[in-house]
């Protein structure tokens, strides 16, 4: 599954671009996105990618620093 704070239309447009059938679901404040990718120093969570095992664990972390550092459609 897939989580994002972009609106829902706009991930759904960049799940289709990209071919990706996994669910995505909708961080409306970012809280959980601050939780495991992190925080600037105003709050806003950072752009990353995280991969959490079916057990809970993080198996991977790739942290952005701008918005334009996440993953972007064709």
């Amino acid at each position: 599954m897939g989580i994002s704070d972009d609106e829902p239309d706009e991930s759904r447009r960049f799940a289709e671009g990209l071919g990706i059938t996994f669910p995505l679901l909708y961080d409306a404040d970012a809280g959980y996105a601050r939780q495991v990718v992190g925080a600037d120093d105003d709050g806003n969570a950072l752009p990353g990618v995280v991969v959490v095992t079916a057990g809970r664990r993080i198996h991977f972390r790739q942290v952005g620093v701008l918005k334009d550092d996440r993953v972007h459609a064709p």
